[in-house]
């Protein structure tokens, strides 16, 4: 298994965790920028803050355009964006957030 060990925020104590990640198998790649994004939203009395899956893709899209350089030859970055259970992990993969728990 591949992966990382990153400092997390325990939801619990409040206190910074050393956890293991494995951010390969959440569609990162070690030859690219990644970066990761956890969205969170609020409703409530019959509405909704949910981000709509068109303005994230935009968003997601900014990024993979981003003129910055990666080792393997490519440009951009890639945004995984964790905005819910039922939404993917990341461009191309058909994971869903709702598959991560055993990857932390």
């Amino acid at each position: 298994m591949h992966g990382y060990h990153v400092l997390v925020l325990s939801s619990e104590t409040g206190d910074a965790v050393l956890e293991f990640v494995d951010l390969p198998a959440m569609g990162a790649d070690p030859l690219r920028k990644d970066l990761f994004v956890e969205v969170d939203w609020m409703w409530g009395g019959g509405h909704s803050h949910q981000p709509k899956p068109e303005a994230l893709r935009i968003v997601r899209d900014a990024f993979a355009r981003a003129p910055v350089p990666n080792a393997d030859g490519s440009t951009g970055i890639t945004l995984h964006i964790d905005a819910g259970w039922d939404y993917p992990m990341a461009p191309g993969p058909d994971k869903l957030w709702n598959t991560a728990d055993d990857l932390i």
